[in-house]
């Protein structure tokens, strides 16, 4: 468990909002299934950002984890050193697993920042445990700066597509940890109001269409949030993506889709595009951290395909009041960084926010030099840690601020 305050003072108060990151560790011998969290919360704790309280982890094989986030605030009425009426049920598909537990946080009082315990069933056929464990301290996970604030009607969608169990795809083992991290980024560094952040784990096609429309009707929730002119739009994806075997297309593959039939069950990259176009913004930035390859880190996304006969179409109309930045060249793949528990790119685009992007000092961090950074970066440690060629790709202005430090 992992607490992130407002003031970073590790201390919860009144009317101040409380992100806390809770990890759930299977730590026994045997796979985990139907994984799932529910956070209940007493008198004078309310939740924020988009109060949800139910997390689906799905299966957790033996020493993988899952994390998940919430977020809430207290009012005055609960004394200093009094508990918060916070509790974490935990669920397995099998019944004898399930176990409720405190995460014994207390009011204005110093919170650790990382705190383990295990929760075991009953007996052992296989042995089953699962624990929410510490160990959740990344450099850039835990230095994240303060910037100033964003504007009032900015708005931001944020996905991360870790768990492709459904569709029999390998996983995306950090893009979770990336989409959390990357939204409280967004909080705290880039200034975006809570409340104007669309955040998405394992996103359906479903899922797609709801939060980008599709390709009859544009008008998703996040067209619904933007003011027009007023607006600023922030988008962040991180997941596989695919060629269409026949068309050379580029997709997003959502959680469900069958990367055979993307064109029935994926979401197209250019409709994608287009519906960006039509959204009223007055700019946009666009970050996917995802090869359209069909290829990954655990391997290919398709059945009796070779990767030589493998092609993707290079060519994309973007929006033209748009920045678009990219992990890697679209037949490229992208790597993780194990050590970091993050995708590489990602874990890169986070150090440049944190100001080491910030080439002349002036506490801007211009797209181009955080494009200068990545490409600095990336390139090299994917070469050293996996053996892939991945060169992060920018398209638009390279003078647009993305973050004004403090």
């Amino acid at each position: 468990m992992r607490v992130n305050d407002q003031n970073g003072n590790s201390r919860v108060e009144p009317m101040e909002i409380v992100e806390m990151t809770v990890r759930v560790q299977n730590m026994g011998h045997g796979d985990a299934r139907g994984v799932a969290a529910d956070v209940q919360v007493g008198q004078n704790v309310f939740l924020a950002g988009d109060a949800q309280t139910h997390f689906n982890l799905g299966a957790i094989p033996t020493g993988k984890y899952r994390d998940f986030k919430f977020m809430f605030y207290t009012n005055n009425r609960i004394a200093g050193g009094e508990k918060i009426p916070i509790v974490v049920n935990l669920t397995e598909a099998r019944p004898k697993f399930n176990a409720q537990k405190d995460p014994a946080l207390a009011m204005n009082a110093p919170q650790r920042r990382a705190q383990e315990f295990v929760v075991k069933g009953e007996d052992t056929a296989p042995k089953q445990e699962i624990s929410l464990a510490g160990g959740l301290s990344v450099d850039v996970d835990m230095n994240i700066p303060d910037g100033q604030k964003a504007g009032k009607f900015d708005a931001a969608v944020v996905i991360g597509n870790r768990n492709y169990s459904a569709s029999g795809l390998p996983e995306v083992e950090f893009a979770v940890r990336d989409a959390q991290v990357m939204k409280e980024y967004l909080v705290r560094t880039m200034g975006y109001d809570p409340a104007n952040i669309l955040y998405a784990e394992d996103a359906t096609v479903g899922k797609f269409y709801e939060l980008f429309g599709n390709e009859r009707n544009h008008k998703g929730r996040l067209f619904r949030l933007v003011k027009e002119g007023k607006s600023k739009v922030f988008v962040y994806y991180t997941g596989h993506g695919a060629p269409d075997l026949e068309t050379q297309e580029a997709y997003f593959v959502p959680v469900d889709a069958n990367p055979q039939d993307l064109k029935t069950n994926g979401y197209r990259l250019q409709t994608f595009y287009d519906n960006l176009s039509k959204i009223p913004a007055k700019k946009i930035t666009v970050v996917l951290d995802t090869c359209f390859s069909g290829n990954s880190d655990r391997g290919m996304l398709f059945k009796n395909v070779s990767p030589g006969i493998l092609k993707v179409k290079s060519e994309y109309r973007g929006p033209k009041n748009a920045v678009l930045i990219t992990s890697a060249a679209v037949d490229q793949v992208s790597s993780w960084y194990p050590e970091k528990r993050h995708s590489l790119y990602t874990y890169y685009f986070f150090k440049g926010l944190q100001g080491e992007a910030d080439a002349n000092r002036d506490r801007k961090i211009t797209v181009g030099e955080m494009d200068a950074f990545l490409k600095e970066n990336v390139p090299y440690m994917s070469r050293r840690i996996s053996g892939n060629e991945q060169n992060p790709v920018m398209l638009g202005s390279a003078a647009e601020v993305m973050a004004w430090l403090k």
